[in-house]
């Protein structure tokens, strides 16, 4: 698999462009953590405000749980 450039949202549209042809090839350990390691920057750029829990098993990437909160710093109380 060929990655796309160093933008944001590069893992994102790595996975959506293998679901759109129908399959998900089979990831290595290693390719499993560079798309770990992509999406955790993809959410330190665009100020992602929450907590990520990755649970691993065997030394495998077992599951990975997104929660998300709200800034109210961001939100722009105009304070």
């Amino acid at each position: 698999m060929e990655r796309e450039g160093t933008t944001a949202g590069r893992a994102v549209k790595n996975v959506n462009n293998e679901r759109q042809n129908g399959k998900l090839p089979r990831l290595s350990r290693s390719e499993k953590y560079n798309r770990l390691v992509d999406m955790l920057n993809d959410l330190a750029g665009n100020e992602f405000t929450g907590y990520i829990k990755v649970n691993f098993s065997q030394g495998g990437i077992g599951r990975i749980e997104k929660f998300e909160e709200i800034s109210f710093n961001k939100a722009g109380t105009g304070d």
